[in-house]
């Protein structure tokens, strides 16, 4: 559950996320709870009522915070490679007339999921939260099986063009990485040779993390000039 309160904005996990913490430890936490807290982290983001501090806000994310939305994007990259790699090897059942690819398919979703908070954690304003979200949630709805699972997937798939273009105009090849992955996604088929359109696509994750990772050492400078 903590994982889930990352999603929120840092000035609203700084003055609500020890309350959250000690209510969320009465009881186990419901599938419900989790959705909630997924939707609560939207609208935290799209109706702030917490105000950041000044120097926080001009600063933008700390060298933790970068540090998770970097691994995260190089772990969740590497895992939809592997799905990749996998659903290709896996042989096609001839008794069935479909790949029956259980691991190879937990590691998508996986993968998915993995990136969609790599995206919400390192979103920054409305613009980009509101596609980073839809990620997530699309990667979640993957969890639900077919047919649901196919809008999951497109969903992502669309957003992530959508967080592309924005981080285009922002940040540049960020962005670009970011339309590849989107734009390559729906042409991913698990029956054939197309599966392997994971590979590039989890390695555009990857490098985006090492991206944003890259930016670590400047940031740990800077913090460490300021005190």
């Amino acid at each position: 559950m903590n994982r889930l309160l990352r999603l929120y904005p840092r000035p609203w996990r700084e003055r609500y996320e020890a309350e959250v913490d000690e209510l969320l430890a009465e009881r186990p936490a419901s599938l419900r709870d989790r959705f909630d807290l997924v939707r609560g982290a939207t609208d935290a983001w799209l109706h702030p009522q917490v105000a950041a501090p000044a120097s926080t806000a001009a600063d933008g994310a700390g060298g933790a915070e970068r540090l998770v939305v970097a691994g995260s994007s190089i772990l969740g990259g590497l895992l939809l490679a592997a799905a990749g790699l996998s659903m290709n090897a896996t042989p096609l059942n001839a008794t069935v007339g479909y790949k029956e690819t259980g691991v190879a398919g937990a590691l998508l979703i996986v993968g998915l999921i993995v990136t969609g908070i790599s995206a919400v954690l390192g979103a920054r304003g409305r613009r980009t939260v509101i596609p980073a979200t839809t990620m997530l949630l699309g990667g979640l709805l993957t969890l639900a099986g077919w047919p649901i699972l196919i809008v999951g997937f497109l969903a992502y798939a669309i957003a992530c063009v959508i967080l592309g273009l924005i981080r285009l105009a922002a940040s540049g090849p960020v962005g670009i990485l970011f339309m590849a992955i989107g734009i390559t996604l729906p042409s991913f088929n698990t029956e054939d040779e197309r599966a392997l359109l994971l590979v590039p696509v989890g390695l555009a994750w990857a490098l985006a993390g090492v991206v944003v990772g890259r930016r670590l050492p400047a940031l740990t400078r800077s913090a460490s000039t300021a005190r």
